[in-house]
């Protein structure tokens, strides 16, 4: 059973595993693990009360069992109940103070709480006790970003994108501290792996379209916002198409590209006034 439990939530089946635990738990309901898999899998698909009640069975079940704890605390995030999963989360380090993921999600909290230095040593400890994990390199890349620690979070966000390559958000997280520091060049390969990997990131084919704008290379820009149009919807896409026409002064191209925005653009969105002026002059 967790044999196969593990191979469909490798597939992302969590229906599946939910079912597999159930059948389980139906010859024997002394099975912590069983109440615990299928409590993480309920939380994937949305069912945060059904998921939080199966994964405090099996700490019930378990008390001292710190990866059952952390499980809980994450679910408790999930649904919004950061103090309840702070206090679980404590209770994960007291039983297992190297606990990596306990460190990474408390981590999380003292961000989002707006404690940096906490976020940081948390962080820091995340990939001290599991140097292999590309998630805690990653937050700890984001928590220096934060703290304006720019060396570190790039030297952190690329061990990230070497242990995990094939993640298209870290590549575009990377791709924008490389950018902030100057290094457009570099951002803009960054972002070319992120659209590579994570086509349906609309920031992302943004981020690539400007980069190429600010280093001149029009040519490329306009081919890459193009290929962003037929695999995203994001009106700002085709705002920055106008802009690369009217550099390479090719007016009729910029105004359809402009007329193209204002129709897909919401109202109210930022660059609707600016659109209209432009699009009046090349008229």
């Amino acid at each position: 059973y967790h044999t196969l439990a593990d191979a469909e939530a490798a597939n992302g089946q969590h229906d599946r595993v939910i079912g597999t635990m159930s059948g389980l738990l139906a010859f024997s309901e002394d099975d912590a693990s069983a109440f615990e898999i299928r409590g993480r899998a309920r939380l994937k698909i949305g069912e945060n009360d059904e998921g939080i009640g199966d994964i405090r069975r099996a700490v019930e079940m378990e008390p001292d069992n710190p990866d059952f704890l952390v499980s809980l605390g994450a679910g408790l995030m999930r649904a919004g109940r950061a103090k309840e999963a702070r206090k679980v989360l404590g209770s994960a380090l007291a039983a297992d103070d190297k606990n990596s993921r306990a460190h990474l999600l408390l981590g999380l909290l003292a961000r989002g709480e707006g404690k940096g230095q906490v976020a940081l040593k948390h962080h820091q400890s995340a990939v001290l006790f599991e140097p292999e994990d590309a998630r805690a390199h990653y937050e700890l890349a984001v928590t220096h970003n934060i703290l304006g620690q720019n060396e570190e979070a790039e030297e952190s966000f690329g061990k990230a994108v070497d242990l995990e390559p094939e993640n298209g958000i870290y590549w575009y997280s990377y791709g924008d501290l490389l950018r902030l520091v100057g290094r457009t060049e570099d951002a803009a390969a960054a972002y070319r792996q992120s659209v590579r990997l994570a086509p349906n990131n609309p920031r992302a084919w943004e981020r690539l379209a400007q980069t190429l704008i600010e280093t001149e290379q029009l040519k490329d820009a306009a081919k890459q916002l193009k290929r962003g149009i037929g695999k995203v919807d994001h009106p700002r896409l085709y705002f920055l198409l106008a802009q690369v026409y009217r550099q390479a002064n090719k007016k009729e191209r910029a105004a359809e590209a402009l007329e193209n925005y204002l129709e897909a653009a919401p109202q109210g969105a930022p660059d609707r006034k600016a659109a209209k002026q432009q699009l009046r002059k090349l008229r």
